[in-house]
């Protein structure tokens, strides 16, 4: 059930407001110093998309264009142009000057026609959120949907003189002007941070983090590594091929086929190889695509690429289930910890994270590359390595070469890469750890620095509309005659303008 507001509870809500008034400010009734104006409930049937005026909905102010055309007959009045300052009064009350093309007006949406001899149009727009702000705070708890056009006329407003209304303004402006800058700055953090950490995996990458740490430790160069891989492999396959043979399975595959292409020339300890063979990568194969209507209330996690929104590790927290049997027809997704998941297709493309602990048993939808070094790498080093600026090269090309983006295997197989000693590797890790904890510091520091900019700008408002922002001026006219004038202009020329507007309506043709 829904019901208008009372009167009583609007003035309530907006006494929270007015409460610390400068005591040199009357106090006035919204409707004193305004005509406001209803929408009108225009036909539906006439609503359209291909031609006809804009019709001017509720949802519209925010958006500052609309989305309907109108094609029926109306009455000018209800035109609204850029610049008429509109209040929506439905759900989340806001005014707004409409800054979107010429429409007419529908209901649940009124325009509010400031008597500028009175007061301020940019001192009206920067307090009348915040009334409206009260209003909806103060009656959140009760079953109140809407506002009517005369609950918002009864609105207590503040009332200084009218050059304390204009310094008032120039203030606000000018303290606004400095807290923009600061906002600026603020909302170049996020990519400057971003940047600063793809930075840090270019240099990590290169072998640029740990120079100092080479020249003070001796390591085995990361050949007598990949000889061992090499050598063992081959020797468990000889094992598993004469197996195969006298029990006359399949062949094993052939995985001691490492593409070595050479001792890095910067870093004699660094061997460049492709990735194929040095690490696992499996996919969902397409004929078990599971469908939405197989999901289960229980049973293995089924991961995607929203479990990847969360930071550097997966998320769990938001996860589908599937059956035991669809979870065993596909072993070769089944996950471990440390399993490294990339996204690789979609809008959500190149996304990246690792599994630090896996809950219970798991698996991935089609959206996902399972990726699992090996013994040629840590985990996580290889996770900084596919997050870095190199990987998401490939991304970046992907994405604008094809209006499917798509990773396959093959771009991860085919990538070529600097393996570094396993000591070495570590180290680089914990070096990259310590930059970002850095990094995601700052980030910290960012976010709460916004949230105080943000309460700056309402502590401004909050000593505008209390008085405390400009001093008085002894030559000002006081508020009360102010407020003389606006009653006696509403005593004389209200009537005035009503019976001209009735005679007007007589000419018109309505709807």
């Amino acid at each position: 059930m829904t019901r208008l507001l009372p009167t009583k509870e609007l003035w309530r809500a907006a006494d929270r407001v007015n409460r610390e008034l400068s005591t040199h400010w009357e106090t006035v009734r919204l409707g004193e110093i305004a005509n406001i104006l209803n929408g009108y409930a225009f036909k539906s049937k006439h609503f359209n998309t291909k031609k006809g005026i804009p019709i001017i909905i509720i949802r519209d102010i925010e958006k500052e264009k609309t989305e309907a055309l109108y094609d029926g007959a109306y009455d000018p009045e209800y035109l609204i142009h850029s610049g008429d300052i509109l209040i929506g009064m439905d759900g989340d009350f806001r005014c707004a000057e409409w800054k979107g093309p010429k429409g007419v007006l529908n209901q649940r949406v009124c325009k509010i026609t400031l008597n500028e001899n009175f007061y301020d149009r940019k001192l009206f727009l920067y307090g009348i959120n915040r009334y409206l702000k009260a209003i909806q705070n103060a009656t959140s708890f009760l079953t109140v949907t809407h506002l009517s056009s005369s609950t918002i006329a009864d609105i207590p407003f503040p009332l200084p003189p009218l050059e304390e209304q204009k310094r008032i303004v120039k203030k606000i402006e000018e303290l606004f002007e400095e807290s923009k800058t600061v906002h600026q700055t603020i909302d170049k953090m996020p990519e400057i941070i971003r940047k600063f950490k793809q930075s840090v995996l270019n240099a990590a990458y290169h072998g640029e983090l740990t120079i100092d740490w080479r020249k003070q430790n001796s390591v085995e160069a990361s050949t007598v590594l990949l000889k061992k891989i090499i050598k063992e492999r081959k020797e468990n396959y000889e094992k598993l091929l004469a197996k195969s043979k006298q029990e006359k399975t399949r062949k094993p595959k052939k995985d001691f086929e490492i593409s070595v292409i050479g001792t890095n020339p910067k870093i004699p300890t660094w061997v460049d190889v492709k990735l194929d063979n040095l690490v696992y990568i499996a996919a969902r194969i397409g004929w078990r695509g599971l469908k939405a209507e197989e999901y289960t209330k229980s049973g293995p996690l089924l991961l995607s690429v929203y479990n990847l929104n969360n930071g550097e590790y997966v998320d769990f927290t938001k996860i589908n289930h599937i059956s035991m049997e669809r979870y065993n027809e596909s072993p070769e997704i089944q996950l471990k910890t440390n399993d490294i998941l990339l996204a690789k297709d979609g809008a959500g493309i190149g996304k990246i994270g690792i599994i630090k602990n896996l809950p219970e048993t798991a698996t991935v939808n089609s959206s996902l590359l399972v990726i699992r070094s090996r013994e040629a790498f840590i985990p996580k080093y290889l996770f900084y390595f596919l997050s870095g600026p190199q990987m998401q090269a490939i991304v970046k090309t992907k994405i604008t070469g094809s209006a499917t983006p798509h990773l396959f295997q093959r771009d991860i197989k085919e990538f070529t890469l600097s393996v570094p000693p396993l000591d070495e590797q570590k180290e680089i890790v914990q070096k990259i750890v310590k930059y970002f904890e850095l990094a995601d510091h700052i980030a910290n520091s960012v976010n709460s620095a916004r949230i105080s900019s943000e309460k700056i700008d309402q502590s401004i408002l909050s000593k505008a509309f209390r008085g405390d922002l400009v001093n008085l001026n002894a030559d000002d006219e006081s508020a009360s005659n102010l407020l003389d004038k606006i009653k006696k202009f509403n005593d004389e020329e209200i009537p005035k303008l009503a019976h001209r507007q009735k005679r007007k309506r007589k000419t018109l043709s309505r709807i």
